[in-house]
């Protein structure tokens, strides 16, 4: 699920018992961030101009009752490069991980069909921080996660260079 938080970034939830998957994905050459219900065997890429109603229709036999997980999911066509995904529980639970988005929607997603573990939703990630679980879900952890997310989002709108010490 995505959910938009004010000051931080992008709240990217995804199915937990998925860690494993979604963490080795995130440490590849091309690293990747990964959501699902991507339908298995009906082809439900982001992409398709009827994907909201698409999903809820190939779902509804298993019991999706609402447009709100699609919904939900469709925001993913408002990424732009250097978006913050902010992803609680990754890579532990009372952890974690922040992701730096790379590429605008749509050059920064892609589709895979017939994904095994149903992750079939590819986001293009050009850094991660905190997959080493030095970040906790606590509040004063989050809160020097918050200046730094503003520090980001402050260099990124004045299109200066990032400070990597």
């Amino acid at each position: 699920m995505l959910t938009v938080i004010a000051t931080l970034g992008i709240n990217f939830r995804f199915d937990q018992s998925s860690s494993r998957t979604i963490l080795d994905l995130l440490q590849r050459n091309e690293p990747e961030m990964a959501q699902g219900w991507g339908g298995s065997d009906v082809n439900l890429d982001l992409r398709r101009e009827d994907f909201v109603q698409a999903t809820l229709n190939r779902y509804e036999s298993d019991g999706m009752k609402s447009t709100r997980i699609p919904t939900n999911l469709s925001r993913m066509r408002t990424f732009r490069d250097g978006d913050l995904l902010v992803t609680p529980h990754l890579p532990e639970r009372g952890k974690v991980s922040i992701h730096v988005l790379n590429g605008d929607y749509p050059s920064c997603y892609r589709y895979v069909p017939n994904d095994g573990d149903h992750l079939n939703h590819r986001i293009l990630i050009r850094r991660s921080f905190g997959l080493d679980g030095n970040i906790s879900l606590q509040r004063r952890s989050l809160w020097m996660v918050r200046q730094a997310s503003v520090a980001w989002t402050v260099r990124r709108q004045l299109d200066l260079p990032a400070d990597d010490n």
